[in-house]
């Protein structure tokens, strides 16, 4: 038997986990990751309430608190479900995702996860990239997506409406 060749024993069950480190290296937390048939986790985050956030493909999304607790689970409805999530961006308090179909949905808040559809932007491809101004930087007060095109166009979408910036830039990756 070759020492050097790994052995991936069948018998026992692999079991993804999340451990959580202080700023220092050391383990506070561990917890095994929630296994969901046919779900892929899509983003983990942490949020300003000190809380680990892990969102599914399938809009499920799970809230652990620094210890490794669950404190809260939610969704994020049937229109994601069934279509899947291409983007997710989470901020302090709250996270915007874009389904495969390019929907938009937002939850502004963690405390009271509702969440609201946005604008439905007029895509015919998947936007190079996606970022969000949260809803205290905005003069509405509500969250705005900012999408890039691989035309080089920004388009700007909120609850209300879809506007495009008008500006002709070399397709842009990141923002």
């Amino acid at each position: 038997r070759d020492s050097q060749l790994v052995v991936l024993d069948t018998e026992a069950e692999l079991k993804p986990v999340v451990t959580i480190f202080n700023s220092a290296g050391l383990k506070i937390a561990q917890f095994a990751k929630e296994k969901i048939p046919k779900a892929k986790l899509v983003k983990m985050a942490w949020t300003d309430m000190e809380k680990i956030l892990t969102v599914y493909n399938n809009g499920l999304c799970c809230l652990h608190d620094i210890h490794g607790r669950k404190v809260s689970e939610f969704e994020l409805g049937e229109g994601v479900e069934q279509e899947g999530i291409l983007f997710c961006h989470v901020w302090a308090y709250g996270m915007v995702v874009m389904t495969n179909e390019f929907k938009l949905f937002s939850i502004n808040s963690f405390e009271n996860p509702e969440p609201y559809p946005l604008c439905h932007p007029p895509l015919d491809e998947a936007p190079t990239c996606m970022t969000v101004v949260e809803p205290q930087y905005t003069k509405s007060g509500n969250v705005e997506v900012l999408l890039a095109l691989s035309s080089g166009t920004l388009l700007l979408v909120d609850v209300s409406r879809v506007d495009d910036q008008l500006s002709k830039l070399d397709p842009v990756s990141h923002m």
